[in-house]
């Protein structure tokens, strides 16, 4: 046998190439890791060009906004000790504290801090992988129902949103991301416990992650499985979010300070959507008519566990606060789903042409975010 044949046949027998090939046919296609590979340098190399000519260190660059929240968390845990004023110009207005965050992502930042890498590499090592397993998922998840090309550009439109800026920062999405993709996915294969697991990790990522258990509990009842069935599916979050509240008692003496707290948070809604000031509120408000538009684009072609989904995640945002909506629509994979399936149906020039304008402002959310701190992500 030729020499060029015997390695050729090594490395068909080998089990460490076998794995490899099939992780990027089934797990990790072509359309995953370039749309995640793409989009994170696109977006980094901006954080970081962007910081060193500015003369920000990369670490305040990285970790704006809530991240900063996330670090003090992981460090000191949920106090009082570090309140402050929402505004130091309006007396009036109740002090910032840590407690409308949620636990997940900061215990994974200090459960890092263990394993001797500092909590700010933890924090951008799991943005980023959780993005791309969340590609994964929704690839999976899209593939099956409408198709590889909608699958594909799924996930392109979803790397390359203005809200995944996110995903190269210190923010939780990239774990609701996964868990809820994930959650819905294990439903389509049957394994509920796995299922109702994720829905659970969704919630303690984020209170609005129990719409994913309140959406694969409302499909199970719909689909006829029955009552025992959706509270099975749904009971683990709540009780989730029981023994976070009744921690949060024990620690503060208010089991509701998580929705409280918010208060603190200048919040814009469709009831002061007029009166506020600058263009910024008018952009989040964009953001939640285009996730929403997409979401009812693809109403008749969804199962209806993602229909409920997408509504519980993005339609309460336009009563209770818009600030965020283009993050919340980053980590709502109907939306992505219905998008690749339109975009599916058009020309090539159609689809380049729209991921060059959305990649346009996820440039200009990136600067604004990371690096003006003008926007709120």
């Amino acid at each position: 046998m030729k020499p060029s044949r015997m390695l050729a046949a090594v490395v068909e027998r080998s089990p460490w190439i076998s794995t490899i090939g099939w992780l990027r046919e089934h797990a990790f296609p072509a359309a995953v890791l370039g749309s995640w590979l793409a989009s994170r340098l696109f977006v980094d190399l901006i954080l970081v060009i962007g910081g060193l000519a500015r003369s920000i260190p990369l670490k305040q660059v990285f970790s704006a906004w809530d991240g900063n929240w996330y670090l003090l968390i992981a460090r000191e845990g949920f106090t009082w000790a570090h309140a402050i004023p929402a505004d130091p110009a309006d007396l009036h207005m109740p002090v910032q504290t840590p407690f409308p965050f949620f636990p997940l992502f900061p215990l994974l930042l200090a459960l890092g801090r263990h394993l001797g890498l500092s909590r700010f590499t933890v924090g951008l090592v799991v943005g980023h992988l959780a993005l791309l397993v969340g590609l994964a998922l929704t690839h999976a998840l899209v593939r099956r129902l409408s198709g590889k090309t909608a699958a594909d550009w799924a996930c392109w439109f979803l790397a390359f949103s203005p809200g995944s800026v996110v995903y190269s920062m210190l923010y939780p999405e990239g774990l609701l991301l996964v868990c809820s993709s994930g959650a819905f996915l294990a439903r389509w294969q049957g394994r509920w416990r796995l299922a109702s697991l994720l829905a659970a990790l969704a919630t303690l990522a984020r209170p609005n992650g129990l719409a994913v258990a309140l959406a694969l509990a409302g499909e199970a009842f719909i689909s006829g499985e029955g009552r025992r069935r959706a509270l099975r599916i749904l009971a683990p979050s709540l009780v989730v979010l029981l023994l976070w509240s009744g921690y949060l008692m024990a620690i503060t003496g208010n089991p509701l300070i998580w929705v409280q707290a918010k208060q603190a948070w200048r919040e814009v809604t469709l009831f002061n959507l007029l009166s506020s000031v600058g263009g910024f509120p008018w952009i989040q408000f964009a953001a939640g008519v285009v996730a929403l538009t997409l979401l009812l684009l693809g109403w008749s072609t969804q199962p209806w566990g993602w229909r409920l989904f997408g509504l519980l995640w993005i339609a309460p945002s336009f009563l209770l606060g818009m600030v965020g909506f283009p993050r919340y629509a980053g980590a709502c994979f109907p939306v992505f789903a219905s998008l690749g399936d339109q975009v599916a149906r058009r020309t090539l020039f159609f689809r380049f042409t729209l991921l060059g304008l959305s990649a346009a402002a996820l440039a200009l959310q990136t600067v604004q975010v990371g690096l003006l701190l003008r926007w709120i992500p």
